[in-house]
C-alpha cells in the first residue's frame, strides 16, 4: 500500500512538473499585436478580444498602435524586434507601404499573420480576415431588396489602397451591377467619421442627395448620419463593421443596415493560429470570416 501511495504521488509530481513547465512556457512566448488605428472602435472592440485570447493562452501581448501612420507602423515594427517577439498579428495601414514594413519582419525571421487587412507583398504565415467581398456583396443586394424602382447610390470609400476597402466597394459594385440602382458617385473618406460628414454636408448642399449611401465602415456611415441629420434629409445608410454605435443606431432606426464582423471569432482564429504555429503544427494559409447584416428589417422581424 505504501508503494502504491508512493508511485501515484511520484506520478503528480511529474504531472505538476510538467504542467507549470507548460505555463512557464507559455508566458515566456511574446505576441506583438500591431493595429493600424485604435480610434477606429471596431480595432478597439479586437484589441480586447486579442488580449482576452493571448490571457487565456498564456501569451505576453505586446500591443502598438499604428495612429494609421506608415512612419509610426515603422517606429512599432523595429520595436517589436527589438522585443524580440516570437510572432506578430500585424494589421497594416496600407496594402502597398506597409508591404515594406512586413519585409523588415522577414529579414528577422519572425513569422507574421495578417489580420483584418492584406498585404501587398512579403511572407506571411497566414492571414485572418473577414469576408470583405461578400459582406459589400451582401450590402449591395439589400439595397436591391428595399428598392423596386431606379435609386442613385453614393459610395464612400474608406483608405483607398487597403484591400479591405477595394473588397468591399468591389463586392457592391459587382452586386449592383446591370440592376435598378446606379452608383451616382464614389467618394474617398479614408474610414474617418470627421471626413464623411464633412464631404456628405457638402453633397447636401449642393442638392446632389442620393437615395442612398454605402459607407466602408461604420465610422463613415455614422459621419453621413450626422450630415444628414444636420440638413433634415432621410435617406438610406449601410455601413460595414458592425460596431456598438452603429448597431443601436440601427436597432433605434437611423441606420438601415451595418454589415457585423466578428471581432471574436477573429480574434479566436488568431490566437489559435499563433499556438498552432508556434508548437509546430501546419496551418491553414487564409481563413475568411463571414460578415453577418445587421438591418433595421431584421430588428422589426425579431421584435414586432
Amino acid at each position: 500500500m505504501k508503494k502504491l501511495s508512493l508511485l501515484v504521488l511520484c506520478m503528480m509530481m511529474v504531472f505538476m512538473s510538467c504542467t507549470s513547465g507548460e505555463n512557464t512556457i507559455n508566458k515566456s512566448i511574446k505576441i506583438g499585436f500591431l493595429v493600424s488605428s485604435l480610434d477606429n472602435p471596431f480595432f478597439d472592440s479586437l484589441k480586447d478580444h486579442i488580449q482576452y485570447e493571448s490571457d487565456k493562452s498564456g501569451f505576453e501581448l505586446i500591443l502598438l498602435d499604428s495612429q494609421d501612420s506608415i512612419d509610426q507602423e515603422k517606429e512599432a515594427v523595429l520595436e517589436l524586434i527589438e522585443s524580440k517577439v516570437d510572432l506578430v498579428l500585424f494589421n497594416p495601414v496600407d496594402a502597398n507601404e506597409s508591404s515594406y514594413n512586413l519585409k523588415l519582419l522577414n529579414a528577422e525571421h519572425i513569422p507574421v499573420i495578417a489580420i483584418d487587412r492584406k498585404f501587398q507583398s512579403g511572407e506571411l504565415v497566414s492571414q485572418v480576415t473577414s469576408n470583405n467581398y461578400q459582406g459589400g456583396y451582401e450590402a449591395g443586394n439589400y439595397l436591391k431588396s428595399i428598392f423596386s424602382s431606379e435609386k442613385q447610390l453614393l459610395i464612400l470609400e474608406g483608405i483607398e489602397s487597403t484591400t479591405a476597402n477595394i473588397n468591399r466597394v468591389k463586392g457592391i459594385s459587382d452586386a449592383l451591377s446591370g440592376s435598378h440602382i446606379k452608383v451616382q458617385d464614389s467618394i474617398i473618406a479614408n474610414f474617418s467619421r470627421q471626413e464623411a460628414y464633412e464631404k456628405m454636408t457638402v453633397v447636401f448642399q449642393e442638392g446632389a442627395t442620393p437615395d442612398a449611401v454605402f459607407a466602408a465602415n461604420d465610422q463613415m456611415a455614422l459621419g453621413v448620419l450626422d450630415a444628414m441629420l444636420e440638413a433634415k434629409e432621410n435617406i438610406v445608410i449601410i455601413g460595414f463593421d458592425g460596431t456598438d454605435e452603429a448597431i443601436d443606431a440601427v436597432i433605434n432606426g437611423y441606420l438601415t443596415a451595418t454589415l457585423m464582423q466578428q471581432s471574436d471569432l477573429m480574434a479566436q482564429k488568431c490566437v489559435a493560429l499563433c499556438r498552432d504555429y508556434l508548437d509546430g503544427k501546419s496551418i491553414e494559409s487564409e481563413i475568411l470570416i463571414e460578415t453577418k447584416l445587421v438591418s433595421i428589417t431584421k430588428m422589426r422581424n425579431k421584435y414586432e
